[in-house]
């Protein structure tokens, strides 16, 4: 389900109408238009279930229908609320009663504490169902949007209940294993053939490819060579970025110390300093002539 915006809520007759215009509690065999009368009778019920349904609201815990965001930007339902815990879904089917409670009917995940979220200033909608007549029997289903407020999680919140989460990493991690392998077309691009992580090889139709450069840090062998590894960075002494161990440097990006700064021009301040001290490593009896590109020119070395 994705979540409808304000200016899609049911909050005229005509929207109602609208929304339900296929609807064949409207409709008689005699008639093929629409029965206003009842659908503003109808109207009279969705206001008055929506003013129960807000009155139940707390500021402190979430209510059936509320929204989640995650970290991640997707969008999850609070479709059941039990003791200090509230149950999320992707999307089901929301029954509004006359008492305002919301009923959900689909599949439900383990949910997350109340500790871990807070309500927020935000509202969307979600599409709900209410009974036509406000009597409960088959194909009497009257669709409508009502406002919903809009939770987030906290900073560290434990989101192992949601496994949308989860999902969406290993969709992102599959997406980042796939590998362009050709590219056709006959004077404009036609289509792209991308190999997946299951050596699959699939067709997708494109009018424009825009290849972008990124980097996947990763140290690789180096990461068994004894050096001192910080979160996947080598520690370097600042005198000369040297490591840990003798004759071997690290510069850029793959090195880290205090008040390390990944910038073009650090890089090259680095690359100086490591330069002249490997020199005197390779060449202990050696003088280095330290001269300048600018006044000798490059021919002077």
């Amino acid at each position: 389900m994705t979540p409808f915006k304000i200016q899609d809520l049911t909050n005229d007759i005509s929207g109602l109408a609208e929304l339900n215009k296929y609807n064949q509690n409207y409709f008689t065999y005699s008639c093929s238009e629409l029965n206003m009368q009842e659908v503003t009778k109808d109207f009279a019920l969705l206001q008055e279930y929506t003013k129960a349904y807000h009155r139940r609201h707390s500021k402190i815990t979430p209510s059936v229908g509320d929204f989640l965001f995650l970290p991640d930007g997707q969008v999850v339902y609070f479709c059941s609320i039990y003791d200090s815990k509230a149950q999320t879904c992707g999307g089901g089917s929301f029954h509004l009663t006359p008492s305002g409670y919301l009923s959900y009917s689909g599949c439900l995940d383990s949910g997350i504490s109340f500790s871990d979220i807070e309500l927020t200033n935000k509202a969307y909608v979600l599409r709900i169902w209410f009974c036509h007549r406000g009597y409960l029997c088959g194909g009497c289903g009257i669709y409508a949007h009502i406002q919903c407020r809009v939770w987030k999680t906290k900073v560290g919140a434990n989101l192992f209940g949601i496994p949308q989460v989860e999902t969406f990493r290993r969709r992102k991690l599959k997406e980042q294993s796939e590998l362009i392998t050709k590219i056709d077309g006959n004077g404009h691009l036609k289509e792209v053939l991308v190999t997946g992580h299951d050596k699959m090889i699939n067709s997708i139709d494109a009018d424009h490819l825009i290849p972008l450069f990124g980097l996947s840090p990763k140290l690789g062998p180096i990461a068994d060579w004894g050096l001192n590894i910080d979160k996947a960075q080598i520690a370097v002494n600042t005198y000369d970025y040297s490591t840990n161990v003798e004759g071997i440097y690290a510069i850029g990006d793959i090195n880290t110390y205090p008040g390390k700064l990944k910038l073009i021009l650090c890089g090259f301040h680095e690359a100086a300093l490591m330069a002249h001290s490997a020199f005197k490593y390779i060449y202990p009896d050696k003088h280095l002539s330290f001269k300048y590109t600018t006044v000798n020119g490059v021919n002077a070395f």
